[in-house]
């Protein structure tokens, strides 16, 4: 059977790269080789490894395309191609095609690269104690990498496993879920297996992270030793400990346990905002700088976690923001999700800033449009968590108990940051109005289709409340295991 994650990737000079075996790192430039005795045998060497695993889920084969704004979006039929697209495989959930399982094989390796790199730094992180001497660093580092690998496993979870995990599916073989670095085979478990290792990293992650320096907790000195480089600050870079108890929120979403859901999207909600973690952007002030390089494309200070991604522009720009696309990708505004024809079209700051005609075929969003010329805290932005999921996720937890006037204020306390002035009429029903909101929210970032697909596999009444806006997701909605895990004798079971 075939051995995994030894998916060698060049991530950058100094960084961590994969490992093609357990004694020696590959090139990290033209000529030279990093042993791993070498890299770990400084604090700032394990600083690099964390950063190149960040750099390496920014890669156009994970976060910086494939798993956010291109293919999840695809698939989400949140946009149209043409039919001389080589992306209607996509579109039209053709899952079989050598085009569709290509993008799928990079996914998935991609992925489980990220995991290996952070379990070999994890590795390595308990076996020189000797280096990370102090017990604060070795906690911010050990639970980042926790995080990262129940992130990155949630994901493939969702991807390439079922729309739920209980009704029966429980004893059902799912991904990989891989703790350790080794050469031997990581077997298949079942869900119910799974699920639990995930959330053990996660609980894990979370009591190391307990005194992360975003809650206020970091010790006296923290700004004068251990963060004297300024390597421990801008946490919302980091996987810091709101971003793994918001990853909480959407686990226990899937689980369909929402009353642990809305306990944990609460607490992000309640202590993001007072440790200054996130802070809502002024629509009308982004109204005023649409003519110019200033406005805030992605709502950066609303990212409960984001990663950081230089060639962002340049996996994007290839499909829109040229006369010429390689593809004809735009937006599927007739679904209305900002259609002119609404009256509150020039209200919505989501529709009115970054949604723009680039041609005769249609729309295309401007919210990971940085280019070079644009200010440099606003560029290169992918956000992986944003504060507005936490409140989405109250407004279905409260649906869920029909509690619908606290579902809508929900709803309402994002679309007054978006240039709202008025509320949502109390008559609609909330569940379709909270499904469009989590759309428009997500745009491009790859949730909508995992959002989609968990109320797919629902037989209730709050899927039942958006089966119109559900009818075309009807398809495939699960990623196929690449053809060599079948061969090897991986099982994905449906």
């Amino acid at each position: 059977m075939k051995r995994y994650l030894i998916i060698p990737t060049i991530i950058a000079a100094c960084c961590l790269c994969g490992l093609s075996s357990c004694d020696k790192w590959l090139e990290a430039t033209s000529s030279s080789q990093i042993s791993k005795d070498k890299l770990f045998s400084s604090r700032n060497g394990f600083h690099e490894a964390l950063t190149g695993v960040y750099l390496d889920m920014g890669s156009a084969s994970c976060y910086g395309e494939n798993c956010t704004w291109y293919a999840n979006e695809i698939t989400a039929l949140n946009y149209t191609t043409d039919n001389s697209s080589s992306l209607v495989a996509l579109q039209k959930h053709y899952y079989g095609s050598t085009v569709a399982m290509d993008i799928f094989t990079q996914i998935w390796k991609s992925c489980y690269n990220v995991i290996a790199n952070a379990n070999a730094i994890l590795e390595e992180l308990d076996k020189r104690r000797d280096v990370i001497t102090s017990d604060y660093e070795y906690s911010l580092i050990r639970g980042e990498l926790l995080g990262i690998r129940a992130y990155v496993h949630f994901d493939l979870l969702r991807m390439y496993g079922l729309g739920r995990w209980d009704n029966g599916n429980e004893g059902k073989m799912t991904v990989p879920y891989v703790t350790g670095y080794s050469k031997d085979v990581t077997p298949q478990l079942s869900y119910s297996e799974t699920v639990k290792l995930l959330e053990k990293d996660v609980a894990e992650a979370l009591e190391l992270l307990a005194d992360d320096p975003v809650t206020g907790n970091a010790p006296e000195n923290f700004e004068s030793t251990l963060n004297a480089d300024r390597y421990w600050s801008y946490r919302s870079r980091h996987m810091n400990y709101y971003a793994v108890k918001a990853l909480s929120a959407r686990i226990n979403m899937w689980k369909r346990d929402f009353d642990k859901a809305e306990e944990d999207a609460a607490e992000v909600i309640d202590h993001a905002f007072a440790t200054g973690l996130v802070s809502w952007v002024n629509a009308d002030a982004m109204v005023k700088e649409i003519s110019n390089d200033l406005i805030d494309w992605t709502f950066s200070s609303e990212h409960v976690f984001s990663l950081e991604i230089t060639s962002l522009y340049t996996y994007v720009s290839q499909f829109w923001y040229s006369s010429n696309p390689s593809v004809n990708v735009s937006l599927k505004t007739e679904e209305a999700l900002f259609s002119q024809a609404d009256e509150n079209f020039e209200e919505d700051i989501r529709g009115r800033a970054l949604l723009l005609k680039y041609n005769a075929s249609g729309y295309t969003s401007y919210k990971f449009y940085g280019s070079t010329s644009f200010a440099s805290e606003y560029r290169n932005r992918m956000p992986m968590i944003r504060i507005s999921e936490m409140y989405l996720i109250l407004a279905e937890c409260h649906c869920r108990k029909a509690e619908y006037e606290e579902a809508f204020d929900c709803l309402d306390e994002i679309r007054a940051h978006r240039g709202y002035t008025d509320p949502i009429d109390r008559n609609l029903h909330p569940e379709p109005e909270y499904l469009l909101e989590f759309l428009r929210e997500t745009l491009g970032e790859g949730q909508s289709c995992f959002m989609l697909k968990r109320l797919l596999a629902e037989d209730n009444e709050a899927a039942a409340g958006c089966g119109a806006m559900l009818e075309d997701f009807a398809g495939n909605t699960m990623y196929p295991y690449p053809t060599d895990e079948t061969t090897y004798g991986r099982v994905q079971e449906k």
